[in-house]
């Protein structure tokens, strides 16, 4: 989630941020990504060791917790007061950082899209809280959203299919939302099919409740395939963000509907733009900051596709305005982002190989409160049933603190 920042506007702060499409590394940081293998040793910022022979306590890759703490403990949400730093779903001046694609649960498997008896297939999306300690990152204070309970129910069941999409305080009050990304049931073709987005709103506790769905108007549909891909940004310039969301139909092109803020805790956007027609299906904020003209409007990215991870991108700028964006800006580059060697592989029980380990890029943000930006990397290994998140900070080559999203699943 890319947060905005605007310092040439005078009504001041701003409190935009954006994943990316969907799947980790593209969902979050689109053209931010790169994919590779290593057998790096482990990298030990606490001189306690990472993975293998890390010590009691550690377990899948975790750095061993602080003295007093084992590796599954659960600490209270910090009760926040608002903000207007991107991503902190709590409001108390630290930013907070989603994982989706968790591992996968010894036993389960989720090839046939649904397992457990009917169970809905995704795990959840796991959200690790800011903290002000040394680390930024506290694995413990951590909270899994599931489908069962914060998924709004479509025709009497939970979705299967339940990720993090964007993030931006679209309400107003202070506490970042999360946009998330679902499926929809077969259609008949007999109406408007389910929406496939949905808002969970931020509160001094976090994110918690039930997600409602994101309503949008006639104007942004194109066919019948819901729209998707949302990215926020304040694309009409009065400091509210608001949404772009992109639709589809065969024979018909793409289109890129601008839903203006502030939201509704209904799901409803304040109005909604005209649609412009774009060259592909995939939006995302640029890479170089929302505002790439400096005009004081958010722009987007269009690409055909979504930028694979560890390549360039081509893209072409879609520029904000009075009216949302809709000004042709010209073509746009991405390049892939050098990252640190590979955590190495984590003591776990013994799972299929799986293929080398890849490493993907989560997040860049200034976690840290350096004004800075931080690295956030995931490797996974065995095909997904192991794996190490990191937090490199600014200047570092080896990480502040790693853990494994099994700590989601204890």
């Amino acid at each position: 989630m890319t947060g905005t920042r605007r310092t040439h506007r005078p009504s001041g702060a701003r409190r935009t941020s954006a994943l990316g499409a969907l799947g980790l590394c593209v969902l979050l940081v689109a053209g931010w990504t790169s994919g590779c293998t290593s057998s790096a040793e482990p990298a030990d910022p606490t001189g306690a060791g990472v993975g293998a022979g890390a010590g009691a306590g550690a377990k899948n890759g975790d750095a061993p917790p602080p003295a007093g703490r084992t590796a599954g403990d659960l600490l209270p949400v910090p009760r926040g007061r608002g903000s207007r730093l991107p991503d902190d779903f709590n409001g108390d001046g630290h930013r907070d950082l989603v994982l989706n694609d968790l591992v996968v649960a010894p036993g389960e498997s989720r090839a046939d899209g649904r397992s457990n008896g009917g169970a809905p297939d995704d795990a959840g999306i796991g959200i690790v809280y800011g903290t002000a300690g040394p680390h930024a990152l506290d694995p413990a204070v951590r909270r899994l959203l599931t489908p069962r309970a914060h998924a709004t129910a479509v025709r009497g069941r939970p979705p299967a299919v339940f990720e993090a999409a964007a993030s931006c305080d679209l309400d107003g009050d202070g506490f970042a939302d999360l946009v998330i990304a679902t499926d929809t049931p077969p259609h008949d073709g007999t109406d408007r099919p389910p929406a496939a987005l949905h808002l969970l709103f931020g509160s001094p506790t976090g994110l918690s409740g039930t997600a409602v769905a994101l309503h949008i108007p006639e104007q942004a549909h194109l066919g019948d395939a819901p729209p998707g891909h949302p990215v926020c940004g304040d694309f009409n310039g009065d400091d509210s963000p608001d949404l772009a969301v992109t639709a589809s139909a065969r024979g018909a092109g793409f289109r890129v509907g601008f839903l203006r803020g502030p939201f509704s805790r209904t799901g409803a956007p304040r109005s909604a733009g005209a649609a412009v027609s774009v060259a592909g299906p995939a939006l995302s904020a640029p890479a170089t900051g929302p505002d790439t003209d400096a005009d004081g409007y958010d722009d987007l990215v269009v690409f055909a596709r979504a930028p694979r991870p560890g390549t360039a991108a081509e893209g072409t700028l879609l520029l904000g305005g009075p009216d949302g964006p809709g000004r042709a800006g010209g073509p746009y580059r991405t390049e892939p982002l050098p990252l640190p060697e590979s955590p190495a592989s984590p003591a776990s029980p013994a799972s299929p190989a799986g293929g080398a380990p890849i490493t993907e890029l989560l997040r860049t943000a200034d976690f840290d409160g350096d004004k800075r930006p931080d690295l956030v990397t995931r490797t996974t290994y065995r095909g997904g049933r192991t794996d190490v998140v990191a937090l490199y900070t600014a200047g570092r080559t080896k990480p502040v603190i790693t853990f494994s999203t099994s700590v989601f699943l204890r």
